[in-house]
């Protein structure tokens, strides 16, 4: 588009006053010029809106990625904290089982029975209880020759289990797992597996 300005001074002029001259606009207009330039401006903010849209998106699905991406890192954390807690409680629940089998021991008596499900004297496992402070699980799967130490050890509190066992070469192992549950079934689930 071309627009030219002439400016005149005239002694009195229609739009002005006197000594003040008016301004004269000539235009003379190149259309196709013109529909040219604006269709290329149309197109450009198209492309701008496109690429803008694009980035929105990206920008978007980036921040997805990071926020699950952070919330499996923060579960994991929170998994690994809880499941450090269940094996502290296993160790005190292993520390009580010495202490409570020493003090059996001294008085002449076994703390282990194998006929209960915790393999635990009912007294006993009352002791180990309180002195321990756990609120899991326990059950005794083994123990050493004189009956003073547990050797097969298990405990569950919540979703953990830790496993506890002396290997070949005497050394105490501790395995902490994570129960996770994947589906249940019930009793009417079950009749089409007939």
């Amino acid at each position: 588009m071309f627009f030219s300005l002439l400016w005149g001074r005239m002694a009195c002029g229609r739009f002005g006053a006197p000594g003040l001259g008016y301004v004269r606009v000539d235009l003379r207009v190149d259309y196709g010029a013109a529909v040219r330039d604006m269709g290329a401006w149309v197109m450009k903010k198209k492309e701008v809106r496109m690429v803008n849209g694009w980035r929105l998106a990206t920008v978007i699905l980036a921040m997805l990625i990071v926020i699950g991406v952070a919330s499996l890192v923060g579960m994991y954390f929170v998994w690994r904290s809880e499941a450090h807690l269940a094996l502290r409680q296993a160790k005190n629940v292993w520390t009580a089982l010495r202490m409570v089998g020493i003090e059996y021991y001294g008085k002449g008596q076994d703390i282990y029975d194998d006929r209960t499900e915790s393999g635990l004297k009912k007294e006993a496992e009352e002791q180990v209880r309180d002195v321990s402070e756990c609120e899991g699980s326990i059950v005794v799967l083994g123990s050493s020759e004189g009956h003073l130490e547990p050797t097969r050890l298990l405990y569950r509190e919540g979703p953990y289990l830790v496993y506890y066992y002396l290997d070949e070469k005497e050394d105490r192992q501790w395995r902490v797992y994570r129960a996770q549950g994947m589906f249940a079934l019930d009793g009417s689930e079950l009749k089409n597996f007939r």
